[in-house]
């Protein structure tokens, strides 16, 4: 039961869409093998980039460090408090001695 405008379609060429089909899902499984491989490698170059970016800081900030410990100039800005362990203690914590003892 067709309707009047539908194209009849002998029986030998019916399977015809579905091998259409079959070569579109070949197609798409052949770009896809080619495609992922392409993407992960540049993924993987990226990773390989930034790890060798982070390798590159920690050297420089290990010379830093290097550099500013063992710089010995006397021009670093040094503060006198006290002479002794009295004086320290009585400048740490004169605010809290009771009135009568100071």
């Amino acid at each position: 039961m067709s309707s009047w405008n539908t194209p009849r379609v002998p029986f030998w060429r019916r399977g015809k869409k579905k091998k259409e089909h079959a070569l579109y899902v070949v197609a798409m499984a052949t770009a896809l093998a080619v495609l992922i491989p392409l993407t992960l490698k540049g993924i993987a170059l990226i990773a390989a980039k930034a790890l060798l970016i982070a390798k590159v800081a920690l050297v420089l900030a290990g010379l830093a460090a290097l550099k500013h410990f063992t710089h010995h100039e006397e021009s670093h800005r040094r503060v006198h408090i006290a002479d002794d362990v009295h004086d320290a203690h009585s400048l740490a914590y004169g605010a809290y001695a009771p009135s009568h003892a100071v």
